[in-house]
């Protein structure tokens, strides 16, 4: 919330658009969850493909 409201007053809040938050939150967002977590997730998703035969 702070990094985009930060963003917000140095851009002008009339001048922001929600794919420029997205491009300047999800680098600080995805580097915030830790490596483990990422791996167990990729798995879980491609376990659930694999059985719901959508992979």
């Amino acid at each position: 919330i702070f990094l985009s409201r930060a963003y917000a007053r140095k851009k002008g809040r009339n001048n922001v658009t929600l794919d420029d938050l997205i491009h300047v939150i999800t680098p600080k967002g995805r580097a915030s969850v830790p490596d483990a977590v990422k791996a167990e997730l990729l798995q879980r998703i491609r376990s659930f493909l694999m059985s719901s035969s959508l992979w």
